[in-house]
């Protein structure tokens, strides 16, 4: 239970990769979940995720 911040990811919504996703496609699956979902979020501050390959 945390908190979003300027400049952090959403990488998923209830499981559902964001990674292709356009803002209003991201909007339109916020709008459809139930009052508690899971946000997968890359914080600002870090640039790629521990044990995942940059892309180069």
């Amino acid at each position: 239970s945390g908190a979003l911040h300027v400049g952090d990811h959403i990488l998923s919504i209830d499981g559902t990769s964001t990674e292709h996703c356009s803002v209003l496609e991201a909007t339109q699956l916020l709008a459809s979940t139930t009052d508690q979902t899971k946000l997968e979020i890359l914080p600002a501050h870090q640039t790629r995720l521990p044990g995942k390959p940059q892309d180069t």
